[in-house]
Formats: structure tokens, sequence, C-alpha cells
């Protein structure tokens, strides 16, 4: 499986977010989505969902326009605002299943064998908006689980936990069979996941700034990259 992004500008009230993005991920490979925070790493995100519409470029699946059934092979893991907070636990769930299978013919036999997070709570009565931070972060961990998707991209999937919290979703990601899995990790927190990179995207000033290889440090390529884009253009 190969999801394609080329050419891809963006655009916000006037104001270029990405300009000429052109990337490639392919199945078997944990990639590192890298860049400041606001550099735009969660725009395209959004474009590739098709949440936002882009004013150039094209997304292909395979080499074919990416369309409305291939969306049930991916899974985006958000930020925990995107989260909606006044339904349970379960029905939460239960809708990202409806959604993405067609029928909840084995619904509640797969979050049986999946929920390992939430063996002591009532999932039916508990609402999302009553968990911590990185309880809401297992929420949409066991959402991932359980619709076991072909691409799935990680947006900061750690930030604001504590040590505990983060050390779990970090082995939990590690877990994951990618044999048939595109992984994509979008962090500004280098060092967290450095280990686990295949290969690594900078973004930065609207535009992919590397694609390639983790070999070496990652964080000193990343600060490289950033810092000498930076003195190239304030040249």
């Amino acid at each position: 499986m190969k999801l394609e992004i080329r050419n891809l500008t963006k655009s916000i009230k006037q104001k270029v977010i990405l300009e000429n993005i052109n990337l490639a991920f392919e199945t078997g490979k944990y990639y590192g989505f890298l860049g400041n925070n606001g550099a735009g790493k969660t725009t395209l995100l959004k474009c590739i969902f098709n949440e936002y519409e882009y004013q150039k470029g094209l997304i292909t699946l395979d080499g074919q326009k990416i369309a409305a059934n291939d969306f049930n092979k991916m899974y985006y893991f958000s930020d925990n605002n995107d989260l909606p907070k006044n339904i349970s636990i379960y029905e939460f769930l239960q809708t990202q299943y409806l959604f993405n299978k067609g029928n909840l013919t084995c619904f509640d036999l797969c979050l049986l064998e999946k929920n390992d997070y939430f063996k002591n709570l009532d999932l039916k009565k508990t609402t999302i908006g009553s968990l911590s931070s990185g309880q809401q972060k297992m929420v949409s961990l066991l959402a991932c689980k359980i619709l076991d998707p072909q691409i799935i991209f990680f947006d900061e999937p750690t930030t604001n936990l504590d040590i505990s919290n983060k050390e779990l979703i970090i082995n939990e990601i590690q877990k994951i069979n990618i044999s048939n899995k595109i992984i994509v990790i979008i962090t500004h927190l280098v060092e967290e996941f450095s280990n686990l990179f295949d290969e690594i995207i900078i973004l930065n000033n609207k535009s992919i700034a590397y694609q390639g290889s983790t070999t070496g440090d990652v964080k000193a390529k990343f600060l490289e990259i950033i810092n000498h884009r930076e003195v190239v253009e304030n040249a």
C-alpha cells in the first residue's frame, strides 16, 4: 500500500500554510513527521482526511485518487480536544466501529477482547469528558485497536501526559505489527520516538525540508535542517 501527496498547497484566509507538498508513505514503516509547533503538520493531516479543502494538489492511495471508502482503512489518533465529551466511552467506540465496518455484528466481542485499559469502568455510563487527559488518549488508542486500520496517523500522541501514560502510549505504538500498515507519528517531541522511526519527514516554512532515513541522531538532524533553512532564508 502506498499513500502519496503530490504538489499540495493549502491556504487559510489568503495565508499560505502548506506549499507544493510532495510525500510518499509505504507499508511496513514507522514515519516520524516532525516540525515545530504551528508548522502545518495537523493542517496537512486534515487535508488527507478531507476535513480541509486544499487549493491545489492530489492525494492518492495505490495510485488512485483517495475516495470516501478509503477512509475505512485509515485512523486519525487526534488531540483530546477532538473527542466528543458528552457521550459514553461505549457510544463513541460503537459509533466509530459502525462508521468503519458498516455493522455492529462483532463489536461487543471485539471490545471485550481489546479492552485492556478500562476493565474497572462501566463503559456505557462513563462519559469521555469525565476522564483524565491520559484516559482520553487511551479511548483513542482503544478505538484504534478495535478498528485495526492499515494506515494510522498519531497526532502528538504523548502531549500533556505524565511519564507513566507517555510510556504506555509509546509501548502500545511499538507493539503494532507494521507488516501490513503505515504508521505516521506527528510530533515536535523528537526524542520520545526517535528509536522507532524508519524514516523522518521534516516540515518547515510551509514545505517539506527533508524526507529520508534516520541514520544518526534524529534530533540533531532535525535541528540541523531547521536551523539551516532559517539561516539561508534570513541571509
